[in-house]
């Protein structure tokens, strides 16, 4: 016999994972080159997050949301 209480469980365990799955969604990001003469770090105004640019020809992945904002600093170039 099967216990209806275990395969209760795991079906619900199963709906939790797909429902996280589904919600999940990729990260929509620009790719920045920074031009300058020596580091940078800029602070996203809409995400928050602070991205470092080490050296001249440093390449990062900017968040979508940023992108219009950082297009205003003459030293970075959208690629």
């Amino acid at each position: 016999m099967t216990c209806c209480g275990r395969a209760r469980a795991q079906l619900s365990v199963g709906k939790l994972a797909g429902g996280l799955q589904r919600s999940a969604q990729p990260s929509r990001t620009v790719l920045y080159e920074y031009v300058g003469l020596t580091a940078m770090t800029v602070k996203g105004p809409s995400s928050g997050a602070s991205y470092r640019f080490a050296a001249p020809g440093a390449k990062l992945q900017i968040d979508l949301r940023d992108a219009p904002s950082l297009a205003a600093l003459p030293n970075l170039r959208r690629l």
